[in-house]
């Protein structure tokens, strides 16, 4: 019931919770405490402040990031994990115990700086870009009036820029040799083959292969959530899900893989997991990665992570001359700016095509 309120456990955290308003209209405020007793009392505290009207003043920071990571609509649940982790582990030890209505850019600033040492200038900036978004439904919610995140106050962390990276054509070779009749082999070739995120490779299951008119549906990814991987639905209001061709090695690649699971005891299900282990367990990408980081070795390759099988499947296209709006395209990209500026290495053939070119203008 509304004014009650109530106490649970969420990770490491005691959290005591008060809502109000009805059925349809019902928020709620809440504390985090690390021990139940702790909880109790702040329940307490909870009840006293709305009995003389000060909850919002006495609100911290970390209190209303735990409150909004779990009401805030429209998220994915692998999304609503990774902001409670960035939440939990970064944001509320730095800024937690400052008052959201007290909480001013120059705080942002010192708990970024405080964070930098320990984390990559990607992971900086989306841990910044969380409390940036939650701050904006603060103000939303008139909480606060203005949001201290916000590039008007606080410079978003910059990520350096690094060169797309592929592997060339007689690298691939060497590669896709060192992986003949391997359990990984399918999944590379794939990778290679489409450009596949590898959470939308490990995603796959085998209704999404129509292997007779030569297609695939991209409609989920594989993550990890709460120590166990599930196939979760792609980001909404993106290119995500897709339908990709597939070349004829590509069938035959995957009828052999399918083959390969049949001879290993393991019986395929039409929404089982296409990629699996030897005792039928979804594939993590750990393993994967570190099983080509071994293949690559094997075949005297420079190493590369996963993702540049990816990069190097749009490479290789761009250098064939396929329209940039298609490699976006399968590529699951809403911009082709994006693709040209993550995914597509111009340092080879391209590159010398575009000399001659140039040199056939200018006589």
């Amino acid at each position: 019931m509304a004014g009650e309120g109530s106490i649970y456990r969420s990770g490491r955290w005691w959290i005591a919770q008060l809502s109000k308003g009805g059925r349809l209209t019902r928020s709620y405020e809440r504390r985090k405490r690390l021990t139940r007793r702790e909880a109790v009392a702040a329940l307490e505290e909870l009840k006293a402040d709305r009995r003389g009207g000060v909850a919002r003043i006495r609100q911290t920071t970390g209190d209303f990031l735990v409150g909004w990571v779990a009401d805030v609509r429209n998220l994915r649940p692998s999304t609503r994990h990774g902001y409670a982790t960035a939440i939990e582990r970064h944001l509320v030890p730095t800024l937690g115990e400052i008052r959201l209505s007290e909480l001013t850019p120059l705080d942002v600033e010192r708990g970024l700086s405080r964070l930098a040492p320990g984390m990559s200038p990607k992971h900086l900036r989306n841990v910044h870009a969380v409390l940036r978004r939650a701050l904006t439904g603060a103000v939303r919610g008139g909480l606060v009036p203005r949001n201290v995140a916000a590039a008007d106050y606080v410079d978003t962390p910059r990520v350096p820029d690094r060169e797309p990276d592929s592997l060339t054509g007689e690298e691939v070779r060497a590669l896709l040799a060192a992986a003949a009749g391997e359990w990984l082999e399918a999944p590379i070739r794939l990778a290679l083959g489409t450009g596949l995120r590898q959470g939308e490779l490990l995603g796959l299951a085998w209704e999404d292969l129509d292997l007779v008119a030569g297609r695939i549906h991209v409609r989920r990814e594989l993550v990890r959530r709460d120590g166990r991987y599930l196939r979760d639905e792609l980001k909404t209001g993106s290119r995500s899900r897709r339908v990709l061709p597939l070349a004829p090695a590509l069938v035959t690649a995957l009828h052999e893989h399918r083959q390969r699971v049949i001879d290993a005891g393991l019986v395929p299900t039409a929404t089982g997991p296409v990629f699996v282990t030897r005792e039928g367990r979804p594939l993590n990408g750990s393993w994967c990665t570190h099983r080509l980081y071994g293949l690559l070795e094997r075949a005297g390759v420079r190493r590369l992570p996963w993702k540049n099988l990816r990069t190097t499947f749009g490479s290789r296209l761009f250098e064939a001359g396929v329209p940039d709006r298609t490699i976006a395209d399968w590529l699951g990209h809403r911009r082709t700016s994006t693709t040209h500026g993550h995914y597509i290495d111009t340092a080879g053939g391209a590159q010398e095509r575009a000399l001659e070119a140039v040199g056939g203008l200018i006589g």
